[in-house]
């Protein structure tokens, strides 16, 4: 759990100070869509809505029926079915079409927030572009999918096992953390407000710690807390293989794997747009110079 702490300004960016030692009861009642991409069986999301309807929001989960990790903003450009579930919709495509789809499962409900996760394993670092979990939140925020204010969390388990006491323990913690970003949210928007600003998301995670030192308001590190490789196997297959990376690696201060390493929850805001900006944008703006001499 994480110990009484306010969240302190940090950067240009502020969050009212909440203590993180109970739930608050929520402003407001919220229209919340539900998604991730471990599947709608998966512990993380099951254990999040009931998080959520416990206090007092209106969920409506629309998530892969398949596991679909690794996805990002990928879309099943083809047939996709969708089949009810006990706990929403089930259907057969990455988390980012699910999101799309909502809109005609459910055409009337007009959703406050999209929520993805909970993910089985931080989306932390470089990990961050290829999550399906991320990417569904960058779709339900993106002009192209519902502009909607979104959210993903994610968090690692022990043994990285979602169906043990201690997992499900952990999975109930990131869902606290999570209430925490939603209440924090509503207490610093005006009545009919945005929750975010337009096309934002937030990338929150909640680090595998008997005692969370608090929580980091961040930008994306540039290393990350797994690797994954492809391994052949005797029939000539390739499979994944997930390692953990050596605590070793160092990020810039302020980043999410720097402050994650430590012991810290992070958020950190991302959206849909991928163009670089600053030194980098610069530097190859000045290597290309010539292509762009207009001649008489």
């Amino acid at each position: 759990m994480i110990r009484p702490h306010v969240l302190n300004r940090i950067g240009q960016m502020t969050l009212l100070g909440v203590f993180l030692v109970f739930i608050p009861e929520p402003s407001r009642s919220l229209d919340i869509l539900l998604t991730n991409d471990d599947g709608i069986e998966a512990q993380g999301i099951s254990i999040l809505r009931q998080a959520l309807l416990a206090q007092g929001h209106e969920v409506l989960v629309v998530a892969p029926g398949s596991n679909r990790s690794g996805s990002g903003l990928s879309l099943t450009v083809g047939p996709v079915s969708v089949e009810q579930h006990s706990l929403g919709f089930a259907v057969s495509s990455t988390p980012a079409t699910a999101v799309l789809l909502s809109r005609k499962i459910k055409p009337d409900r007009e959703f406050d927030i999209l929520v993805s996760g909970i993910n089985h394993g931080a989306n932390v670092g470089y990990v961050t572009p290829v999550s399906g979990t991320v990417g569904a939140a960058l779709t339900g925020a993106s002009p192209m999918g519902l502009k909607l204010p979104s959210i993903a969390i994610s968090t690692d388990l022990p043994d990285r096992d979602a169906g043990s006491e201690a997992g499900r323990a952990q999975l109930r913690n990131a869902a606290e953390f999570l209430i925490q970003i939603i209440s924090a949210l509503q207490k610093a928007t005006p009545e009919g407000g945005l929750l975010l600003p337009p096309g934002l998301a937030l990338n929150a995670n909640y680090p595998l710690e008997e005692e969370v030192k608090g929580i980091r308001f961040c930008r994306q590190g540039s290393t990350g807390t797994i690797s994954i490789t492809y391994e052949q196997g005797d029939d000539g297959v390739f499979f994944p293989k997930i390692s953990s990376v050596s605590e070793d690696q160092k990020d810039q201060e302020g980043t999410d794997t720097e402050a994650y390493r430590a012991g810290f929850a992070t958020i950190v805001p991302v959206w849909p747009y991928l163009s670089a900006s600053g030194s980098s944008f610069q530097r190859v703006e000045e290597k290309l110079g010539r292509l762009f001499i207009v001649s008489d």
